[in-house]
């Protein structure tokens, strides 16, 4: 029984660990984004509208349509879609 414990303490704290990289992941996204849009090239919206415009639903891929599409929309929201 301990050794289940600490396995799922370890579990937790990966856990707890792989979130916070998302989430810096998502802030460095937003960071990188909105700096190429406004500052570089001065196109609002210029990465999501290319993700939106170019990336199709592939059935050969491992997921389905409603993952892909829920996928998709939080891809462009992360890079600066209003």
């Amino acid at each position: 029984m301990p050794d289940l414990e600490k396995r799922i303490k370890d579990l937790e704290t990966e856990n707890e660990k792989m979130r916070f990289d998302i989430h810096a992941l998502q802030v460095a996204i937003v960071t990188i984004s909105t700096v190429i849009n406004d500052g570089i090239v001065k196109v609002p919206e210029l990465m999501p509208n290319a993700v939106e415009d170019s990336l199709k639903f592939n059935p050969e891929f491992n997921h389905d349509e409603d993952y892909f599409n829920e996928l998709k929309a939080q891809t462009i929201r992360l890079l600066g879609k209003k």
